[in-house]
């Protein structure tokens, strides 16, 4: 837990907890998570940050606050959510959750 800690301190561990359990246990887990990205006080215009979380997972983020995104998406692993705290270093911290979708628990048998 430190370790994850250590290298994700901007991240909620439960957050990440979830994620990892969802990544170990459910194999072809897609990756859905609700994301709620905080920024410092009046150092971002979250308009450019709304523009920039659509341009990258083809998803509208809310305002939550007036430093704060919502947005659900698909796709974001842990190796995803390292790649966006590399790319927003004003990102100041995230929390949400991590869930399975009924694609996740009941794959094609294609």
């Amino acid at each position: 837990m430190r370790k994850a800690e250590s290298l994700f301190p901007k991240v909620d561990q439960t957050l990440l907890m979830e994620m990892l359990k969802l990544e170990t246990k459910q194999k072809g887990w897609q990756g859905t998570v609700i994301l709620e990205i905080r920024y410092p006080d009046d150092r971002v215009r979250l308009e450019e940050k709304i523009d920039k979380l659509y341009n990258k997972y083809e998803r509208v983020p809310s305002e939550k606050d007036d430093r704060t995104l919502r947005f659900k998406a698909v796709h974001i692993d842990t190796e995803e959510l390292e790649r966006l705290l590399k790319e927003d270093p004003e990102i100041e911290h995230i929390t949400g959750s991590a869930e399975l979708t009924l694609k996740d628990e009941y794959p094609s048998s294609r």
